[in-house]
């Protein structure tokens, strides 16, 4: 193996070890989404905020787009930070997939 040959695996190793460390930080970003997607008092906030929201909805009057927009954005952002967190927990899945397979996004 001459000199070239060497700089390009150590380059390739590099890569591969750069890799290999943002799927674990996916896997423990994953994991702690995880966690809190599932822990009972999280679980128990969000359902509370949201049937507080439909409720708030439910007692405005037909007429009162400011109440009902300022609501259904509240409620959108609340579905909105859901998807993102459900988006890190599937990245964190697949990641730990990759890492389980022995893959990297070196190759």
């Amino acid at each position: 193996m001459d000199k070239r040959e060497r700089r390009e695996a150590k380059a390739r190793e590099a890569e591969e070890r750069v890799a290999t460390l943002a799927l674990e930080q996916e896997v423990t970003e994953g994991h702690k989404v995880k966690q809190l997607l599932t822990n009972p008092l999280w679980e128990s906030m969000i359902k509370q905020q949201v049937n507080d929201l439909h409720s708030e909805w439910l007692a405005t009057a037909d007429n009162d787009t400011p109440t009902r927009e300022r609501i259904y954005f509240q409620t959108k952002a609340i579905n909105d930070l859901l998807n993102g967190m459900k988006s890190v927990l599937d990245s964190g899945v697949h990641a730990k997939a990759l890492l389980n397979e022995g893959n990297g996004y070196g190759g």
